[in-house]
C-alpha cells in the first residue's frame, strides 16, 4: 500500500462496506459482485464463512450462522454459538472486518491496512472500545472510529451529484436521520463552506430494519397458526425461511402497493403452504409505533441543538431503512424539509470514513468536520442521591448498601460536548486518614448511577490524609470518543501525585498508587478553572482569563511573589463557583 491509499469501512448490522481514497478518488469497493456484504459469520465444519456465503448456509442450518452481532457489540458477557463452540461479538466482528480487508485487496490489488470504521453516534464507551479491538484483531491499522451520521455528512460532497447545490448564505442546518439495520441514529449539524460541526446527536443502538422484519414475521406465524393451529417458532430452519420472506417483502413493499409472500414450509412431517398479500399500508401500520420512536429521538436532538424543525436546511437520509415510503413522508412532513436524494443510502457512511481516513493522513484537506461527545461522563460521588436513599431506608442506613458505588452521578464532561475534550473536576475526601478511593467511572444522563451505564472503576492508593483534602479527577474524550481518565491529590504543599488511567490497557476495578510522578499543582489549577469558565458569566470570563493569563506569565518568569497573589484570587473565584461533592 502507498501511503496515499486509505480505506473506510461501515461495519453496519446487516450489511457492511468498504470504501477506498486512492489519488484523490473515492470508491466503494464491490465484493461478491455488490457494494455491500451481509454481516452475518458462520462455521461450515472448521471453514470459516462471512458474507453471502453465510447467509446461504444459514438457510438450512441456522444455528451455524450469526447475524446482527452488532447489537451486541461492548457486552462483556456475551457469547454467540455457533454449533457447540461459543465466540465473543468481537471475534465474530474481526471476522467480517477481516473479510473486508481480503475481499478488497483481491479486488483492488492493494494492501488494506489504514482504515477508519464507523459507529453509531449512540454508541458508548465499551461498544467503542470493542468495534477498535475487532479491526485490530484484523489486522487493521484503526486510525479512529466516526459516527455514522457524521461520516454520511462528510459524504454529501464527494460524488459530484451536489455540483450546482446552491448554499444558504451564512451557513445551514443539516439533519442526518441515519435508519439502518440495527441501530438508528440522528445528528444535528451546522454547515458553512466546507466545515460541519456536530451540534446534537441521539438514537437507539436497538431499533432498525431488523425490527420491520421481525413485525412482518410475528405477522407470518399467526397467519400460520390460524390456518394450520400449529406454532412453528420453535423451528430454526422455519424461522429462517420467515426471516428471509419477510426481508424481501418489505424491500418490495418500496416499490410496490401491494406483495405475494408464498413459501412451502415443511413441519413435524406436514407440508405448510404460506400464500398471503401483505399491502404496504398493512406494513405501515406494523411499523408506525417504530417510525415515531425515531421521530422522537429526532426532535430530542433539535431541541439539544437548540433549533426549531423549521430552521433545517437539508435532510440527508442514510441507510436502507430509508428507503421505507412511509418513512420518508413522515420524516419529510414533520421537519418540513425534502430528504436530498444526493447518494446510495447504504454508502454514504463508508464512503464518509475513507474521506475522514483521507482527512487524517493529510490526503485531503477539503473539509473540516468536529463530532460532539455521545454521552455524558462523570463519576459515581455522595451527594444528593445518597441523601435521598438515607432518608428513604433509614436514618442510620448506608445509602449504597445494595449498591457497589453511590448512587449520585457526578458529570464531568456533558453529552454534545465538542471532541476532542478534557475537562478536571475537584472532589474532596470523605473522612480523616483516608488511605484511598474507588474512582467509578459512568455514563449516561441520569443523576444516579443505577441508571447509567458502568464503564469501569479503579482504586487509587492515597497517603493518609484529613477529610476534605481535594481530589483532582481529569476525564478526557478523544477524537473517537473513548475516555481516558486522571487522578491527581495535593501531597506535600503544591505537589500533586498524579495518575493517567487509559482505559484502553487497564481492566476494571485495578488498584493504583497514586505517586511516583510530581507534577506541579499549577497544571490543575489552570485546567480547572478553564473548566469552570464555561458556566461564567461575560464580566468573570474577562477578569479570570486575565488572571490566567498573567498567571501564565508569573510561571515563566519565575515571580514567585505574584504567582502567589494571582493563585490565591484564582482558588477563592474557584470556591465562590463550586458545587461540592466527596468522592467516596
Amino acid at each position: 500500500m502507498t501511503n496515499s491509499t486509505v480505506f473506510g469501512i461501515d461495519l453496519g448490522t446487516t450489511n457492511s462496506c468498504i470504501a477506498v481514497y486512492k489519488n484523490g478518488a473515492f470508491d466503494v469497493i464491490s465484493i461478491d459482485g455488490q457494494k455491500t456484504v451481509p454481516s452475518i459469520v458462520g462455521r461450515m465444519g472448521q471453514e470459516w464463512l462471512v458474507g453471502k456465503r453465510a447467509a446461504n448456509h444459514g438457510m438450512l442450518y441456522p444455528d451455524q450462522i450469526v447475524r446482527s452481532i452488532k447489537r451486541h457489540m461492548g457486552a462483556a458477557d456475551y457469547q454467540a454459538f455457533l454449533g457447540s463452540e461459543a465466540f465473543t461479538p468481537v471475534e465474530l466482528s474481526a471476522r467480517i472486518l477481516g473479510y473486508l480487508k481480503d475481499a478488497a485487496a483481491a479486488a483492488t490489488g492493494l494492501t488494506v491496512s489504514d482504515v477508519v470504521i464507523t459507529v453509531p453516534a449512540w454508541f458508548n464507551d465499551p461498544q467503542r472500545r470493542a468495534t477498535m479491538e475487532a479491526g485490530q484483531k484484523a489486522g487493521l491499522s484503526v486510525l479512529r472510529i466516526i459516527n455514522e451520521p457524521t461520516a454520511a455528512a462528510l459524504a454529501y460532497d464527494l460524488t459530484g451529484t451536489t455540483a450546482g447545490v446552491e448554499r444558504k448564505e451564512g451557513g445551514e442546518n443539516w439533519m442526518v436521520y441515519d435508519l439502518g439495520g440495527g441501530t438508528f441514529d440522528v445528528s444535528i449539524l451546522a454547515v458553512n463552506g466546507t466545515f460541519k460541526e456536530v451540534l446534537a446527536s441521539c438514537g437507539n443502538t436497538f431499533l432498525g430494519g431488523d425490527d420491520f422484519d421481525h413485525r412482518i414475521v410475528l405477522f407470518l406465524t399467526d397467519w400460520l397458526k390460524d390456518r394450520y393451529t400449529l406454532d412453528v417458532t420453535s423451528d430454526r430452519v422455519i424461522m429462517a425461511q420467515l426471516r428471509q420472506a419477510a426481508e424481501t417483502a418489505k424491500i418490495n413493499l418500496s416499490t410496490y402497493p401491494d406483495v405475494a409472500i408464498q413459501e412451502v414450509l415443511s413441519f413435524a412431517g406436514q407440508t405448510l403452504e404460506l400464500d398471503l398479500s401483505l399491502s404496504r399500508a398493512r406494513f405501515n401500520e406494523m411499523i408506525a409505533d417504530h417510525v415515531e420512536s425515531t421521530l422522537h429521538k429526532a426532535r430530542q436532538a433539535l431541541d439539544q441543538a437548540h433549533l426549531r424543525a423549521g430552521q433545517i436546511d437539508r435532510l440527508l437520509m442514510v441507510g436502507g431503512s430509508t428507503r421505507i415510503p412511509m418513512i420518508r413522508e413522515r420524516v419529510a412532513a414533520e421537519f418540513g424539509c425534502e430528504p436530498d436524494g444526493y447518494i446510495d443510502p447504504d454508502l454514504s457512511v463508508a464512503l464518509g470514513a475513507a474521506a475522514q481516513a483521507a482527512l487524517d493522513r493529510g490526503l485531503s484537506c477539503a473539509q473540516v468536520v468536529v463530532d460532539v461527545s455521545p454521552h455524558t461522563l462523570g463519576v459515581a460521588a455522595y451527594g444528593v442521591e445518597d441523601m435521598r436513599s438515607m432518608g428513604a431506608d433509614s436514618e442510620h442506613a448506608l445509602p449504597f448498601q445494595d449498591h457497589r458505588h453511590p448512587l449520585t452521578f457526578a458529570p464531568i464532561i456533558r453529552r454534545n460536548t465538542r471532541l476532542p475534550a478534557r475537562f478536571v473536576e475537584e472532589f474532596y475526601t470523605g473522612v480523616d486518614n483516608q488511605e484511598g478511593i474507588e474512582v467509578a467511572v459512568y455514563q449516561g444522563e441520569s443523576h444516579n448511577t443505577r441508571d447509567n451505564t458502568f464503564i469501569s472503576s479503579f482504586r487509587v492508593d492515597l497517603s493518609p490524609m484529613p477529610a476534605g483534602s481535594p481530589i483532582y479527577v481529569g476525564f478526557s474524550y478523544d477524537r473517537s470518543g473513548i475516555i481516558s481518565v486522571s487522578v491527581a491529590a495535593e501531597s506535600h504543599g503544591n505537589a500533586l501525585h498524579t495518575h493517567a488511567l487509559d482505559l484502553n490497557r487497564t481492566g476494571a476495578q485495578e488498584s493504583l498508587p497514586l505517586g511516583g510522578q510530581e507534577d506541579d499543582v499549577t497544571n490543575f489549577l489552570i485546567e480547572k478553572v478553564t473548566t469552570r469558565l464555561a458556566g461564567a458569566t461575560h464580566r468573570d470570563e474577562a477578569v479570570i482569563r486575565a488572571l490566567v493569563a498573567d498567571y501564565k506569565k508569573a510561571l515563566k518568569n519565575d515571580e514567585d511573589d505574584g504567582l502567589d497573589a494571582i493563585e490565591e484570587r484564582l482558588y477563592s473565584w474557584l470556591d465562590d463557583t463550586v458545587i461540592d461533592a466527596d468522592l467516596v
